[in-house]
């Protein structure tokens, strides 16, 4: 059986061809291609108790370069037996070749460098089903990889290794049919800009619940996948429940030594784990089953400098709503408790005779009024209108301490709205 071979075009540029003529002419020993072979094999399948495979199965070849560009391609199909052949194939220096072979619905690859493809090549495809429990995760880790104090943000990296033990492949039900057979992984609340890679097959990343699910197929062995993401905090910590709808055998939370106030609750500390020459501090888990997982608080996180609270509390609406009635009453207050103890002007003063209005008693019962409006506002059971109505009415009488302060009683802070503008 015979495969034609297409061969992708290479556009040289004049300098890059003068440099490949030069060298010619010098006869320097540059070989791009050894001599032609011929690359056989077969597939087989791996699910028990399947029957035998049907003949013209699409096999497909591609070939890329040391530099990882698409060199060549070709294409076969199996005969009765399964076997397929690739005549003539040129070997490339450097190059790299994968062989896959497409099953319901399903493709399966190989990848092999030029010295494996004089033996002959064996492809295993398997059955298929939608019972995403064939798959489990051996581990599961969390590397916090970076804390934004001033933007109060974290920026996470999880690493999942995926195993099916099982004989045949998980094939997801297709989107729109009602069944949910994805791998399926949890989030944060407010999780954002999420990046998300594998080796498994193509596949599309569809959001579900607070998390994402992949459709890609999970054929039997293991597999690894890998995401990351941000999720804002406050104060100096955060809380959420890592939903592992998987399951997980393990399970592991790593903060480099480089953040050493963090600390996670909801897991318990192990030795420091070292990862290519950077150490972490680690946390761990064992055993979950599918949809349980632990409840993690991450503690004591960066808090941003003393300029960037103050950015972020000048740019916080609650922060002016607090603040501003807040500074008003307490302005207020200033100003009756000096009017009280202030000596009023006039001849009765001199002469000794107590003023004709009793402004200290007054004072008081308005700074007490003022307590009771400012307490009822920040409780919520008062609207912020009628709230500065009250304020405002008040304020009146502060200005003008000649006249006699209108009479305040219970009513005035339950009911807001007795000031006048």
């Amino acid at each position: 059986m015979r495969a034609g071979i297409a061969r992708t075009g290479l556009l040289l540029s004049s300098t890059v061809l003068a440099s490949f003529l030069a060298l010619w002419a010098t006869g320097a020993g540059i070989s791009f291609a050894q001599s032609p072979i011929t690359i056989t094999g077969g597939v087989v399948n791996g699910t028990q108790g399947a029957g035998p495979l049907v003949a013209d199965l699409p096999v497909l070849l591609l070939v890329s370069d040391q530099d990882g560009n698409l060199a060549a391609t070709g294409q076969t199909t199996t005969d009765a037996a399964g076997r397929f052949r690739f005549d003539p194939i040129d070997l490339l220096e450097g190059a790299t070749y994968t062989v896959g072979v497409e099953y319901a619905g399903v493709l399966y690859r190989t990848t092999l460098a030029a010295t494996d493809l004089e033996d002959d090549l064996s492809l295993t495809v398997y059955e298929t089903t939608e019972d995403v429990s064939v798959v489990s995760v051996t581990r599961q880790v969390m590397v916090l990889a970076n804390v934004d104090a001033d933007g109060r943000q974290v920026t996470v990296t999880e690493l999942v290794r995926l195993v099916n033990r099982s004989d045949r492949t998980l094939l997801p039900a297709p989107l729109g049919s009602g069944r949910m057979s994805f791998l399926r992984f949890s989030l944060p609340g407010e999780s954002s800009e999420l990046i998300v890679q594998s080796d498994l097959p193509p596949g599309e990343i569809i959001s579900v619940g607070t998390g994402f699910a992949l459709t890609s197929p999970v054929a039997p062995g293991e597999h690894a996948v890998e995401f990351s993401y941000l999720f804002p905090y406050s104060g100096d910590r955060v809380s959420f429940r890592q939903n592992l709808l998987q399951g997980a055998e393990i399970y592991q939370v790593l903060i480099p030594e480089r953040l050493p106030t963090v600390q996670v609750t909801g897991l318990e500390p192990i030795p420091v784990v070292n990862i290519q020459g950077s150490e972490y501090r680690a946390w761990e888990g064992r055993d979950f089953l599918p949809g349980e997982g632990p409840a993690l608080e991450l503690v004591h996180l960066p808090q941003p400098g003393l300029l960037a609270r103050l950015e972020n509390s000048l740019t916080n609406g609650a922060f002016w709503r607090k603040a501003i009635p807040a500074a008003a009453a307490t302005a207020l207050a200033l100003l009756l408790l000096f009017g009280a103890i202030k000596t009023p002007r006039g001849t009765a003063a001199q002469e000794g005779q107590a003023p004709r209005d009793p402004i200290p008693d007054a004072g008081s019962r308005l700074i007490q009024t003022i307590a009771r409006l400012d307490e009822q506002y920040h409780r919520g059971e008062l609207a912020e209108d009628q709230y500065r109505r009250a304020r405002q009415g008040l304020k009146s009488q502060v200005l003008a301490p000649h006249q006699r302060p209108q009479r305040v009683d219970e009513g005035t802070a339950a009911a807001g709205d007795q000031g006048g503008c």
